[in-house]
């Protein structure tokens, strides 16, 4: 067993992956709006720009739920309509009495359906996987990164959610090329990461789709409490913050010192002025962004499972 000092230590994400949010979230908010929901979700606004911040667990949530809020727009502006307050409770009544997580994955992708005017969810059973897509409405929608990664993980934690416990993932996959901190995306899913696919999805065994959810109503409001559901960041061991492997996969690079077999000394980074003495922000560590052990962190080839 792991020593404490040894024990997984909570994962962090790199500014530029929530990048795509913090833009929508200037487009929809009034500057003092937003750094109030900044201020109350712990993050230091003359920290945003600096390199290498990082952002926790506690501060991705605190935001979302501070934001969702103060707009009234649950995906905080990441859609070109606004997904009006109350909508994820409407999803989870939905899904919660459905017979199989097939038939509650159908109705989760209907329901987003009649909301989404960019995107549409397209759910397809190929035999050995089950595979939920992201499938642009025309050529000339956007794409927000962060949107497409917070649909994901939203699927994979009502799932999860639905079964009572964490559902493992077969392959996760977007329709975008790796971007520079493409790593980070190993610390949202415990699964491989693969980019340029046709379309953003997530792809599970088929086997799945035909467990019961074993949820029921009385459960729902402490979920909804916690949401965004699924919104966690997977730890990782402190004696193996693996990323270097990752890195050389994207980058071509090789190992980096402070690596694997010892946490540097800047292996958090977090916007909080308590994360680095005379709260100044610590440049990006080495470790930032390890998979899940046996989880293949990052993977460039195009197309995907499903």
């Amino acid at each position: 067993m792991e020593s404490r000092q040894g024990a997984a230590v909570a994962a962090t994400v790199s500014l530029e992956l929530v990048q795509d949010w913090l833009d929508s979230l200037q487009r929809l908010c009034p500057e003092p709006l937003l750094d109030d929901c900044l201020k109350q979700a712990g993050i230091v606004k003359a920290f945003l720009g600096r390199p290498g911040a990082r952002l926790t667990h506690d501060q991705c949530v605190g935001l979302y739920q501070r934001s969702a809020a103060a707009t009234g727009d649950e995906m905080m502006g990441l859609w070109s309509r606004p997904v009006r307050t109350g909508a994820l409770k409407y999803i989870m009544r939905a899904v919660l009495d459905a017979p199989s997580i097939q038939v509650a994955l159908y109705r989760f992708t209907q329901f987003w359906n009649l909301l989404l005017d960019d995107y549409r969810l397209q759910l397809r059973d190929a035999g050995t996987t089950l595979c939920l897509a992201l499938v642009a409405r025309s050529p000339a929608v956007g794409l927000n990164r962060f949107g497409h990664a917070l649909m994901l993980k939203l699927t994979h934690g009502i799932v999860s959610w639905l079964v009572g416990r964490e559902v493992p993932v077969q392959q996760v996959g977007f329709a975008f090329a790796p971007p520079a901190f493409a790593a980070d995306y190993a610390v949202l899913f415990p699964a491989p990461v693969v980019f340029d696919a046709a379309h953003s999805q997530i792809v599970f065994a088929a086997e799945l789709g035909k467990v019961r959810p074993v949820r029921s109503r009385t459960e729902v409001r402490a979920f909804l409490v916690r949401a965004p559901p699924g919104l966690d960041l997977h730890r990782l061991p402190r004696a193996c913050v693996a990323a270097e492997g990752a890195r050389a996969a994207v980058h071509g690079t090789g190992p980096q010192p402070g690596g694997c077999g010892r946490a540097p000394a800047h292996v958090v980074a977090h916007l909080d002025p308590q994360a680095a003495p005379g709260g100044v922000v610590l440049p990006g560590h080495q470790g930032r962004s390890a998979p899940r052990p046996g989880h293949p962190a990052i993977d460039t080839r195009r197309g995907g499972a499903g």
